[in-house]
């Protein structure tokens, strides 16, 4: 009964460093006939490999600081809209990011997309307008992403899972200190 307790404490444990939520930064930088920028997506994994959620951004886009816009607030004409998905590694085809794209807004109130365009074949796309505008876009002449850092940051119900382990513990601990 004791080695049982003992090894469920012991499972409880091991189980609390497995649960993390990894965090990847990637630099980006891009620039096109007559748009330019660089900055820092801050990402989240999905339960999908090599594919990230954007969850914020900073940078300059043509010198004015960038913010992210929610996902499927990019103002377009056109379906489908932003889904703020970046794809790491760039590989077999797959461009950085997917045909609805990551969206951002200067604070001189331009929008970007920076979209993969599948019926034209562009590697890479920008639409840069006050509106959000399709006829804008412009195919990018040079882009790059590479992932900066990657931080596991443990979760609420990992420390819950290690807070019971050390209490089976600590009380099987004491259960046998008290039967001596």
């Amino acid at each position: 009964m004791q080695l049982r307790n003992l090894f469920g404490a012991a499972a409880l444990l091991s189980a609390s460093f497995v649960s993390r939520a990894a965090t990847v930064n990637f630099n980006f930088t891009f620039a096109g006939a007559s748009n330019s920028g660089s900055g820092t997506f801050v990402t989240s994994t999905t339960a999908t490999a090599g594919q990230y959620l954007v969850t914020s951004a900073t940078g300059t886009i043509n010198g004015s600081t960038i913010s992210l816009l929610p996902v499927g607030a990019f103002p377009s004409a056109f379906p489908p809209v932003n889904d703020n998905l970046l794809f790491y590694p760039d590989g077999g085809g797959q461009s950085f990011v997917d045909e609805s794209g990551i969206a951002l807004v200067n604070a001189a109130g331009l929008y970007l997309v920076l979209f993969h365009d599948n019926v034209l074949g562009y590697e890479d796309a920008a639409s840069l307008s006050p509106t959000g505008d399709p006829g804008t876009s412009e195919l990018l002449t040079s882009g790059t992403i590479t992932p900066t850092t990657v931080a596991a940051t443990p979760e609420p119900g990992s420390f819950a899972l290690l807070g019971t382990g050390v209490l089976s513990l600590a009380g099987m601990a004491r259960r046998r200190f008290v039967r001596a």
